[in-house]
């Protein structure tokens, strides 16, 4: 029986998970995934995925791959999903890659969005996708200013949470938007990698800012000083999404492209579909 290595591409709420990964006696993504695809395959799977997303989280484009002997054809097994899966995980894109390949170790950049409610006019449909601020004002022109703090290298061990203790914290951001449509500001960051909790913290702070209670003087000392320890904001999960994982060798969105589909935020849909 030969080896194969197979690529996803993975959509899903996170509203109702406890997070990516397995945990015992409650619902994870990893935990649902592995379940419909070990008993297709008729074989234990094991799925690893470009990250870990946090209970709550949401992803448009989370990249993942697993090992299989079995000789069902990604076709076949893409419909096997799309008709198991649950209404809140899908499967966008399948396929073969090499035996080297892997989501996480093998990513060169990811992309995060945050999405923020200025006011108080959130509709209620929307409260598990967005986070509101309800009533407080928030100087945009200064979380701007705030968000140029962050780019290029840096420890970024103040705006984390402990885990991984044998992993560098220092990660590099290569951009970081800040953009305001309507009522909605976007946070659009993308780095070669991010620490537990790093785009909450960070967006938490960037807030905290506009809301006049942290200086920018204070995220500079925080990356010049790294520590846990520090007074923090973490963002709340429901505005957070993982959007894109990029790799130096693969694509994992070919056949797919971003369009603003009436949602929140773009959506990954295939181009042949003509949504």
């Amino acid at each position: 029986m030969q080896l194969r290595n197979l690529l996803l591409v993975l959509e899903y709420d996170g509203s109702s998970y406890s997070g990516w990964q397995v945990q015992k006696g409650v619902r994870t993504v990893q935990g649902t995934l592995e379940r419909v695809l070990s008993d297709s395959l008729k074989e234990k799977i094991r799925v690893c995925a470009s990250g870990r997303t946090d209970a709550g989280v949401h992803a448009l484009g989370q990249v993942a791959n697993f090992y299989t002997t079995s000789s069902l054809s990604t076709d076949i097994l893409f419909r096997i999903l799309k008709a198991h899966l649950p209404e809140d995980l899908r499967v966008l894109n399948l396929f073969e890659v090499s035996l080297d390949f892997h989501a996480r170790k093998t990513a060169v950049r990811k992309r995060y969005l945050y999405v923020v409610c200025l006011g108080n006019s959130l509709p209620v449909f929307l409260q598990r996708y967005v986070y509101s601020l309800g009533r407080r004002e928030l100087d945009v022109a200064r979380v701007r200013e705030g968000s140029r703090t962050f780019l290029g290298r840096h420890d970024f061990t103040s705006f984390s949470s402990p885990r991984e203790k044998n992993s560098s914290p220092v990660r590099t951001i290569f951009s970081l938007e800040v953009c305001l449509r309507e009522s909605f500001l976007f946070f659009d960051i993308q780095a070669d990698g991010f620490l537990y909790h790093m785009v909450r913290f960070m967006v938490g702070e960037l807030l905290m800012v506009g809301f006049g209670k942290k200086d920018i003087a204070d995220l500079e000392f925080m990356l010049a000083h790294p520590s846990c320890t520090h007074h923090r904001f973490s963002a709340p999960p429901e505005g957070l999404y993982l959007l894109e994982v990029q790799y130096p060798d693969v694509d994992p969105y070919q056949g797919l492209r971003l369009k603003e589909s009436g949602f929140i935020v773009p959506l990954w849909v295939r181009e042949d579909s003509g949504a």
